[in-house]
């Protein structure tokens, strides 16, 4: 009976020594993985880090590339300008000139018909005397306009060579510009491409919706604290807005863009956790985006997820924000009207297609900017 009891406590205490190892062996197993996990995440996050610093490498070489083309297609038009008004000056130099010829071949005719010596037949004419000297004073009052018509004749044959000689200097200037602006174009381009490759890859590193979704409220923070930054440097310089007050161009202003709103503010993306807080307006690569307000620049620079970041301040706590920039043309400080050009559409950041992100904030807050825009018909 002893043995039988012994032999059961035994077997308990066996029983009891391998379920703790089994638990002991299971919390190592389940430690091993928790570090092998935050391994990986740490990993990734390196690898999504070097990502987006070689796409914002690649953002500032594209805005570099399309500001250069924006600066020659303005040199190419203003050369153009002149080039034409050159030509148009030779034309009226021309005419005249050929007015000109006319009236000395008529002049010379003239003197011919005359015996050559129109001078001496008024003076020994017999006529009376003073009918004579008013005939001399004329007769040299018509030769100096004739000399005097003659000299312009001379003077307007070298002014219409010289500007010929412009005409063709603005010529190979302009086919100069067009030159360069198509390797810059070719340079834009492959550079382009290369984004396109380095986005994909961006995309690897964020592969689950969670993922995507923590990804798109740390951009929002970032664009957040920069308002803000913004917002307190411009209270420390006092900042005030120009000409009218915003408050006062509710449901007054234009877009800043010409394209197709495809995202509107409190729009979901991906789920309800983040949303849109302006609008997103397509458009071409390179159109033209305009202040739709007068103000001060307050923040102009490239942000994670938003690319480059152009924000105005409008005064009396408003601000309106413009992102995914290709290029900014107004720096930090600048001194903008309504209708200036302040940047141009592309696709910096993270975005896929080229549009325009645009938000109005109040007090460094967004608001819908859909009420403060000319209702369209």
């Amino acid at each position: 009976m002893n043995n039988s009891r012994w032999f059961s406590r035994f077997v308990c205490l066996v029983m009891m020594f391998c379920g703790f190892l089994t638990v002991a062996e299971s919390a190592s197993v389940e430690s091993k993985d928790v570090g092998v996990l935050k391994k990986q995440l740490s990993s990734a996050s390196s690898k999504q880090a070097a990502v987006i610093k070689e796409l914002k490498s690649l953002d500032y070489d594209i805005s570099k590339f399309a500001k250069e083309i924006h600066r020659l297609k303005k040199d190419i038009t203003e050369n153009k300008k002149k080039l034409e008004a050159n030509k148009k000056e030779d034309r009226q130099l021309q005419k005249q000139q050929k007015n000109a010829e006319n009236d000395i071949s008529s002049y010379i005719s003239s003197l011919y018909a005359q015996g050559q010596q129109p001078y001496l037949k008024i003076l020994f004419n017999k006529q009376d005397p003073s009918k004579t000297g008013r005939a001399l004073v004329y007769y040299r009052y018509l030769h100096e306009a004739k000399s005097q018509q003659i000299k312009f004749y001379k003077d307007s044959r070298a002014q219409l060579e010289s500007i010929r000689k412009q005409v063709i200097a603005k010529n190979r200037a302009v086919n100069k510009l067009i030159g360069q602006r198509e390797r810059k174009f070719a340079q834009l381009k492959a550079t382009q491409i290369k984004r396109s490759d380095v986005l994909a890859h961006l995309k690897k590193t964020i592969k689950s919706k969670r993922h995507r979704i923590d990804y798109l409220k740390k951009n929002q923070k970032k664009l957040n604290a920069a308002a803000q930054a913004a917002k307190k440097k411009k209270a420390r310089q006092s900042v005030k807005g120009n000409g009218t007050s915003f408050a006062k161009l509710k449901g007054k202003l234009n877009l800043p863009v010409k394209g197709k709103v495809i995202a509107r503010y409190g729009k979901r993306r991906l789920t309800n956790q983040v949303k849109w807080r302006g609008l997103l307006i397509q458009a071409a690569q390179g159109t033209a985006v305009k202040s739709v307000s007068s103000g001060t620049v307050v923040f102009s620079d490239w942000l994670q997820g938003y690319g480059f970041v152009l924000i105005v301040d409008h005064g009396a706590t408003y601000m309106s924000l413009y992102a995914y920039n290709q290029s900014l043309l107004k720096s930090l400080g600048d001194k903008i009207d309504k209708g200036d050009v302040i940047a141009l559409v592309g696709n910096s950041g993270s975005m896929e297609k080229s549009a325009l992100y645009f938000e109005i904030r109040h007090k460094g807050a967004p608001i819908n900017p859909s009420k403060w825009l000319i209702a369209r018909r």
